[in-house]
């Protein structure tokens, strides 16, 4: 009975997350019908990647945010005009 119990909590645990996360939906269908073996596929393929920061997880996460790179762009601008001799027009 435990086994059972620990298995169904496991199960519903991990499809919540596949729901909250925006995973695929398949996974849900895998974690439901392979009860155990659902739950372990889904940390192996899922959630260990995104754990570890493989390459694989950078590559799926999403982009940064548009101000992100509008900050990155500013700092760039400002370096250059830093580096850039003095004007000898005056305007």
């Amino acid at each position: 009975m435990p086994y059972f119990l620990i298995t169904l909590a496991l199960q519903v645990v991990f499809a919540v997350h596949c729901i909250r996360t925006g995973r695929n939906t398949i996974w849900i269908w895998v974690i439901v019908l392979l009860p155990l073996a659902g739950v372990i596929a889904y940390i192996i393929a899922e959630i260990l990647p995104e754990l570890f920061g493989s390459r694989t997880a950078r590559r799926a996460a999403p982009p940064t945010s548009p101000a992100a790179s509008v900050m990155r762009t500013n700092c760039c601008a400002r370096t250059a005009l830093r580096k850039r001799p003095p004007s000898t027009s005056s305007c």
